[in-house]
C-alpha cells in the first residue's frame, strides 16, 4: 500500500511538469516566413497603407507569407 501511495504521489508531482514540457516544444516557432525562412511564434505580416507588409523581409507582399512550419521547409516567393 505504501508503495502504491508513493508512486501516485510521485506521478502527481511530475505530471504537470511533463505537460509543460510537451506544450513548449510545438508552440515555439510554429510558423515560418516563406520569404526569409525564419521560424516565428506569430505571423510577421501586417497591413501598412492598405497593403500587406512582411516585417521580417521588410517588403510589401501580395499575400501572407506565414505558413505552419511543419508543412514546408523550402522558401517560396509570392
Amino acid at each position: 500500500m505504501r508503495r502504491l501511495l508513493a508512486i501516485l504521489t510521485l506521478g502527481m508531482m511530475l505530471g504537470p511538469a511533463a505537460l509543460l514540457v510537451g506544450r513548449s516544444g510545438p508552440a515555439q516557432g510554429s510558423l515560418q516566413c516563406t520569404l526569409t525562412g525564419a521560424r516565428i511564434d506569430s505571423c510577421c505580416c501586417e497591413t501598412r497603407n492598405g497593403k500587406l507588409y512582411c516585417t521580417l523581409a521588410k517588403q510589401r507582399i501580395e499575400s501572407c507569407c506565414c505558413i505552419p512550419s511543419d508543412t514546408s521547409n523550402s522558401r517560396k516567393k509570392h
